[in-house]
């Protein structure tokens, strides 16, 4: 998790609220007009939270009595005594079951620590951490990244003919760019098809989520509108490819089985993969048509359905649907801002907004280039969304 510098000017088309960001506003100032205003008398004293805060453990970006400052660093005394600073947010102890270090000799504390045993200092990183009563510490065993799989090959292997056959537009009626800024080219491309399985000629979707990158996961679904955690993402119902299977936490997917594409239902709370990691197997489930492409250069989805785990498609409207996608390791982690949307699509017209954009500011011709909408002369390619995603969505949710 990312705050752009205190010191880095905002671009000078881009208002925010009532912030006059022409030119003279830097990231830190917006910041702190955004802090001032959520902890003014009309907003009720509320310590903003960010990215994946809940109501008993806020992710905080304030420093006050009751909280830690992200932005300025803070300190250890911020939490509670019955509490420890950890994954950005002060996690009460009795939630997790460390009793055993305050009731022996041993050399035990209770640590932030993730299911591969190891131990955060400071708690202030993203990622599946947790508490646990142990004897390890950072110095025996520090955080280390996850081993990277194989990355996507260079320009004269992985080449942009190859890529432009492998999204398929000609065997779809509409295409979309889900593209987030900084992130892999990702485009959602479908047909509304009768569906000759059924009696009265019922609709369903021919869908097809193209990603241009390597096979981490890959997935597509119904945002949980009720969900305020993570942008819609706990809760949803989704469809998503893996490149391996015997999901363990601590050692991530096992290469060597074959991949599978299911129906998921992610936790209600928990975000991390090993939660929600059984698959949804109904007589709904798998009576839809779906599968996956791994080149070892680009990745896809596909599937012929009219619903994701009995959810229909509204082929009478628009649907808010979530995307994302990893092409970093086998531990089914963090996906980043550039490798996820939450977004609206018509699936009749074709037209798709972003969360927090009016459908009429985005459109998209048939199976085509999708045309961005532009407000103060700012096009979402140019940063708008990033920086909105970043400032806003990340301080408010």
């Amino acid at each position: 998790m990312v705050l752009a510098p205190d010191n880095a000017y905002v671009p000078s088309s881009l208002t925010i609220a009532d912030t006059d960001t022409t030119g003279t506003a830097t990231y830190g100032s917006i910041r702190q007009s955004l802090m001032n205003n959520l902890n003014s008398e009309e907003k009720n004293g509320v310590v903003p939270g960010i990215g994946c805060s809940s109501p008993n453990m806020k992710a905080v970006i304030t420093t006050s009595s009751s909280s830690r400052g992200l932005q300025h660093g803070g300190d250890d005394t911020a939490c509670a005594e019955d509490e420890l600073f950890c994954w950005f947010r002060c996690m009460p102890l009795v939630d997790y079951n460390v009793e055993l270090c305050f009731s022996t000799e041993r050399t035990l504390a209770v640590k932030c620590m993730n299911p591969r045993g190891q131990v955060l200092e400071g708690g202030m990183a993203h990622g599946d951490y947790f508490l646990e009563c142990t004897d390890r510490t950072n110095e025996t065993h520090p955080v280390t990244d996850f081993p990277m799989i194989e990355q996507q090959a260079d320009e004269a292997v992985c080449m942009s003919d190859m890529w432009d056959e492998f999204i398929g537009a000609d065997n779809y009626d509409h295409m979309v760019e889900l593209t987030n800024v900084n992130g892999t080219e990702t485009f959602l491309l479908w047909s509304i098809v009768e569906d000759d399985a059924t009696a009265g000629g019922s609709k369903k979707l021919k869908a097809r989520l193209a990603f241009d990158n390597v096979f981490g996961y890959l997935a597509l679904g119904f945002a949980n509108k009720d969900d305020t955690q993570h942008n819609g993402m706990n809760g949803a119902n989704i469809i998503m490819a893996i490149p391996g299977g015997n999901y363990t936490a601590d050692k991530g997917l096992d290469l060597t089985v074959d991949g599978s594409i299911a129906t998921y239902v992610i936790h209600p709370e928990e975000s991390a993969f090993r939660h929600w990691q059984t698959p949804i197997e109904t007589e709904d489930t798998l009576s839809m048509v779906r599968d996956y492409e791994d080149t070892g250069c680009f990745t896809a989805i596909t599937f012929e359905s009219d619903h994701i785990n009995g959810i229909k498609f509204n082929f009478n409207g628009a649907d808010e649907m979530i995307w994302g996608g990893n092409s970093n390791d086998i531990w089914m982690q963090y996906h980043g801002h550039e490798h996820r949307s939450r977004f609206t699509v018509d699936w009749n017209t074709g037209k798709m907004a972003f969360f927090g954009m009016p459908m009429e500011d985005i459109t998209a011709t048939d199976a085509g280039e999708v045309i961005v909408g532009v407000e103060n002369g700012v096009s979402m390619k140019s940063g708008i969304i990033g920086i909105i995603a970043l400032i806003l969505v990340s301080l408010m949710l």
